[in-house]
């Protein structure tokens, strides 16, 4: 078995990834899917199911909910959850709004 080091730790560009959710869960039918792709990445940064995500960000689960189905737009997401995306996963929020403004 083999584990990973700093040295072998991918660089991945977290905006694309949301940006590719996004592409999908619009075709779900979500209202906003750049909002939850952008939720869904910062609750999998930190390995949380609802409830956890919730709790550690002082969020009712109701709202996660309603954050993960699309019903939230990116400019309506709560704080807590749009300073995890800039700083800890690095997400370029000002594309990202461009994105959700696309048809």
């Amino acid at each position: 078995m083999t584990t990973m080091t700093p040295d072998h730790v991918w660089d991945t560009d977290q905006t694309l990834l949301c940006e590719r959710l996004a592409e999908r869960l619009r075709d779900r039918g979500f209202a906003h899917p750049v909002a939850a792709a952008v939720a869904l990445a910062v609750r999998g940064n930190l390995g949380c199911d609802q409830p956890a995500f919730a709790a550690r960000l002082g969020l009712a689960v109701d709202v996660v909910e309603a954050i993960d189905g699309g019903a939230v737009a990116l400019a309506d997401l709560p704080p807590a959850v749009l300073l995890r995306a800039r700083h800890a996963l690095h997400l370029d929020l000002d594309h990202l709004a461009v994105v959700e403004r696309e048809p």
